[in-house]
């Protein structure tokens, strides 16, 4: 019998570390959604990997001058 008792679960998961993006990158990512039509603003969503709940968050940012 084992003195230190049943083995402990291992972790699998991997932590992922926060994106962050430049200015230059978010503002000119904003041009181009904000030039789009409607269809292809998805599609720029999903070329880049972003969400729209963060280009929201991006043009708070943008009109609040940060």
């Amino acid at each position: 019998m084992s003195a230190q008792g049943p083995p402990r679960p291992t972790q699998t998961e991997v932590c992922r570390a926060r994106r962050s993006w430049p200015a230059t990158y978010k503002l000119q990512i904003l041009a181009e959604i904000d030039g789009a039509d409607h269809g292809e603003i998805g599609a720029i969503l999903r070329r880049e990997g972003l969400y729209s709940s963060l280009i929201s968050e991006w043009r708070k940012q943008r009109d609040r001058g940060a």
